[in-house]
């Protein structure tokens, strides 16, 4: 790569990760280096500009799964793997619409004698999964509400 050729996934990973390129030391830039490597190894046939649509999706997905932790080249290789699965439950269970719920007013959640459980008008689903565990319990003779 010339001087002049820029590298974006360079450049996307440092301001994924709010690292200021200008003011990078040594040790810093290897860091970057090492962390960009590892990346370019796991997805070798991914150009350059592919592969820093991936860094920012992934930075994404780790900046949503771990709001209060710094994001750094070496946790995004870390978690890499485990990011994408991230992603792909996010794209799977899309967050719901809202329904106007006159039971629970789109909480999905309300009161029972035994404490909060789903709503059984527009969290049906739910309420079904609770009541099949509830049932288990009381068959293996434990109270469903002792831990």
């Amino acid at each position: 790569m010339s001087e002049t050729e820029r590298d974006i996934s360079f450049e996307t990973l440092a301001q994924a990760c709010a690292i200021d390129i200008s003011q990078l030391t040594k040790s810093g830039r290897g860091e970057l280096n090492g962390a960009l490597k590892q990346l370019r190894d796991a997805l070798p046939d991914f150009s350059d500009l592919e592969l820093s649509l991936v860094i920012e999706d992934r930075a994404k997905a780790y900046r949503q799964t771990m709001p209060d932790v710094m994001l750094t080249p070496s946790a995004l290789v870390k978690h890499w793997a485990a990011l994408e699965g991230v992603r792909a439950r996010q794209q799977t269970y899309p967050e719901h619409e809202p329904l106007d719920c006159p039971t629970c007013g789109d909480l999905r959640m309300v009161e029972r004698e035994d404490g909060y459980g789903p709503c059984p008008t527009c969290n049906g689903k739910a309420l079904d999964i609770v009541d099949r565990y509830h049932q288990r319990q009381t068959r293996v003779g434990r109270s469903p509400l002792l831990p």
